[in-house]
This record gives structure tokens, C-alpha cells and sequence, in this order.
């Protein structure tokens, strides 16, 4: 399976959580947005040792993920699902473009996701 995978899907990983590791161990090809890799790097200035855990995630991303961009094509997705749902968060229809250009699953544990349409969730 390919997928994409979301910030906290991927610290619950690098801490390993068995769950997330068995799925991990099952995908063809993982993918995290441009916006969650943003997440994951703002996420090491809250700790103790941020040159070190830094390293950690650009390294853990580069061996084992792509990365994947917010474009022109995702912003035209974008536009539509905030006129469809502009009770959501910018973020989040942001990222929902990323997932409906790429037609693939995402893993999250994030409910939200579930309400918007052409968004297929893979269940933890």
C-alpha cells in the first residue's frame, strides 16, 4: 500500500508505537505533506536537543518518505474545497488537496479528515 501519513503518525513511529510500525512495515511508499514535514521540524524547537532531532526527522523523511508540495494544481483542489467546506481550516484543506491530487490514502488519527469527500482514510 502507499499512503500518506500525517506529523503525528509519524512521531508515533519514531517513538514506536506498534500499531503504527506494523503499517509502516506494510506500505509500498510513504508520503507526508509539505505542510506536516513543516510540523514535524517546528515540533524539535519544544525540546531539549534540537540540532539532534532535527537531524533525526530530516534524516528519517529522507531515507523513507517523499515529500510532497502544494502547487498550482493543489491550489485549484484547494480554492473548491474552501467554497465546499469553509467551516475547515485552511491547513487542512490544504493538505486535503495534496491527498485528492495525489489519489492516494492518508493515515491519520485526525477526525476531521473523514468529512471531507475524496479523502480516503486509512484506519489506525
Amino acid at each position: 500500500m502507499r499512503m500518506i501519513v500525517d506529523a503525528a503518525v509519524v512521531l508515533d513511529f519514531l517513538i514506536g508505537k506498534d500499531k503504527v510500525v506494523s503499517k509502516f512495515k506494510l506500505a509500498e511508499e510513504l508520503f507526508v505533506t509539505i505542510f506536516d514535514y513543516s510540523l514535524l521540524l517546528a515540533g524539535v524547537y519544544k525540546t531539549q536537543n534540537v540540532s539532534h532531532n532535527q537531524y533525526i526527522i530530516k534524516e528519517f523523511i529522507k531515507q523513507n518518505m517523499q515529500i510532497l508540495n502544494f502547487e498550482k494544481k493543489e491550489a485549484l483542489v484547494f480554492a473548491k474545497l474552501k467554497v465546499d467546506y469553509p467551516e475547515i481550516d485552511d491547513i487542512i484543506l490544504m493538505k486535503s488537496s495534496i491527498i485528492q491530487t495525489n489519489s492516494l490514502p492518508f493515515y491519520t488519527y485526525n477526525g476531521i479528515y473523514e468529512k471531507i469527500k475524496k479523502v480516503k482514510i486509512v484506519k489506525g
